[in-house]
């Protein structure tokens, strides 16, 4: 067989083409973010170009063998338009106002949804092209979904292990004094192509032996089934201790139950069981008394997963719902219904398990529905959380009501930034709500999520601050040095801001008569000098003897310090000084 030749292996050509198209639009959107041009300037526009340029290109990739449906292509770009619009409202909505750094934490998880609605939708696809019907039996699916998966995972080890040769090429040029390969490498007009080109190659090349993937996945399953047992001697000595612990942990509040463990646990034993059935053809996967041992406990599954489900629940209630606890609430849902379902199954009479390709079946399409509502404005994440601190925030005090308005301000996107302007513009006279009104406000006028989170003005702030030696006055350049690094989140970590005020002590540090300010925040020290620019924050300090901030207050109030030399001299090596504490 002639991989490489285009004329006579058509998938190849169409692999290339679209991968190609891939890199360019990759490449395109990485010099747009560089160069802060348009679509980079518009979220909504970056994104959805991004999220049909990710996924639309591999799955023709996955699906080439079939380039002659026209089916495929409808459905190419029918995801084309789908996978834009969920990009273009993420990018407009559940983004940050600016695409700053943290704003790509959120970025990651909306391209981790994407990826994960798409790994479910395809096997459906393949099936499809493969069988020319919509309904058709579990063992196509399975062989569908492992086969997508181990093409990916292959693709990706074959483009890893090419990068890794050219980067052995740039090095070893490169100690002969050549940099060019090393610049050529990491251009991006280089590495997208490249890199989606290499990955569209494996593709195709794993595509073509399917011989060889059927073999890995059957080596693959066939050593995943066997820590099955482990898993379920977990479950047996776990569920019943978790039913002893539940009423302690759940009324008197003694520990936290750690939903994310549970749910890991429940995915384990999700993979392993069907790693065991694989398409139901196998008659006994297990030795007799070990099918036995996972059928009785299967059921303990449910405790677990029903426990998990409501330890969320419980978190929600206190603390509002966030954008993990919606997408954790959707896990710990599916791990239900794989608990019940599977726990069905194994109470049923007949072969081991037989049943279990309805639940993976519909969990998955459940898995579908759910999570394309979630890149839409029905059930968005930033949305519902952005309702549940709005509503939180109306009931909260102190430091409960602050951390809702951070949340509204800087973590649900457009949903929450309308609903803290909704809060500042609240109607009503009573003093509550002018206090809701003043604190939703100064969120609203913060300008990065690490300034300070109190709800006082800066001009507030420093008006009666704690100055050393009594009777110092502060002057006003260096009071606006002060209101200009707090706006700025400069002075530590605001939260300490209100529980502990500053202090100011102005002292000559450096001997040269003139006076220093340091400034104390708690556990911060900053000192500020005055040079020809004005007053300048010259660097930081810390307590070399740990001393508590009653301790602190009492020595100043007593006189007790002073500027002392260092014990121990600094070590000039060149420009670089030690310093010995």
């Amino acid at each position: 067989m002639q991989l490489f030749s285009l004329q006579n292996t058509p998938r190849l050509l169409v692999t290339i083409l679209t991968a190609l198209v891939q890199g360019a639009l990759l490449m395109w959107l990485h010099l747009a973010m560089d160069g802060q041009y348009w679509p980079a300037t518009s979220g909504k526009w970056l994104f959805g170009i991004f999220a049909a340029a990710l996924f639309v290109p591999l799955t023709l990739q996955l699906a080439s063998e079939y380039w002659r449906s026209a089916l495929l292509w409808w459905t190419a770009g029918l995801m084309t338009a789908l996978f834009f619009y969920f990009g273009w409202h993420f990018g407009g909505t559940a983004n940050t106002e600016e695409l700053a750094p943290a704003s790509w934490q959120g970025g990651f998880v909306f391209v981790f949804t994407l990826g994960v609605l798409w790994l479910h939708c395809l096997p459906f696809l393949r099936a499809r092209l493969a069988t020319g019907r919509w309904r058709t039996g579990y063992e196509h699916l399975f062989a569908a979904a492992w086969q997508q998966a181990i093409m990916l995972a292959e693709a990706a080890l074959f483009t890893g292990l090419f990068w890794a040769l050219l980067m052995l090429w740039a090095k070893l040029f490169d100690m002969l004094g050549y940099e060019f390969f090393d610049w050529l490498f990491t251009e991006p007009a280089f590495a997208y192509p490249f890199t989606t080109v290499a990955f569209g190659v494996a593709l195709y090349l794993t595509g073509s032996l399917e011989k060889l993937v059927t073999v890995v996945r059957e080596q693959l399953l066939g050593l995943l089934k066997w820590p099955a047992p482990v898993a379920g001697l977990i479950l047996i000595l776990f569920a019943p201790t978790l039913l002893i612990k539940l009423p302690e942990l759940l009324f008197h509040g003694e520990r936290a139950i750690g939903a994310a463990w549970l749910l890991w646990l429940l995915a384990f034993t999700v993979l392993l069981l069907n790693a065991g059935y694989q398409n139901g053809r196998i008659e006994q996967p297990y030795p007799r008394f070990i099918a036995l041992f996972l059928r009785i406990v299967l059921p303990a599954t449910v405790i677990v997963a029903v426990t998990a489900l409501y330890a969320l629940l419980v978190r929600i209630d206190e603390y509002g719902i966030t954008v993990e606890r919606v997408f954790a609430v959707i896990v710990a849902l599916a791990a239900t219904a794989y608990a019940i379902g599977y726990s069905i199954a194994a109470v049923r009479r007949g072969p081991w398990l037989r049943g279990i390709e309805r639940i993976n079946i519909g969990v998955a399409l459940g898995i579908i529905v759910v999570l394309g509502l979630t890149l839409t404005p029905v059930a968005s994440p930033h949305r519902l959380s952005a309702s549940s601190q709005y509503a939180r925030a109306l009931q909260a005090q102190g430091e409960e009501l602050q951390s809702s308005l951070a949340y509204l301000r800087f973590e649900s996107g457009a949903y929450g930034r309308s609903a803290l302007q909704r809060l500042a513009a609240l109607e009503g006279d009573d003093e509550d709500t002018d206090i809701l009104r003043h604190k939703a406000a100064r969120m609203l006028e913060r300008e990065h999520r690490w300034s300070p989170y109190g709800d006082t003005a800066p001009e507030e702030v420093f008006a009666e601050i704690e100055i050393h030696p009594h009777g110092h006055a502060m002057e006003a350049a260096l009071q606006e040095k002060l209101r200009a690094d707090y706006k700025a989140g400069r002075l530590g970590h605001g939260t300490l801001w209100h529980s502990l005020d500053p202090i100011a002590i102005f002292i000559d540090l450096n001997a040269d008569s003139t006076d220093e300010c340091v400034v104390i925040t708690f556990p911060y020290y900053l000192v500020y000098e005055e040079t020809q620019r004005g007053w300048t924050q010259v660097g930081s300090s810390y307590m070399a003897v740990p001393t508590g901030p009653e301790q602190v207050r009492a020595a100043l109030e007593a006189g007790d310090y002073a500027a002392e030399p260092a014990q121990w001299q600094e070590l000039r090596i060149g420009k670089a000084r030690l310093r010995a504490q």
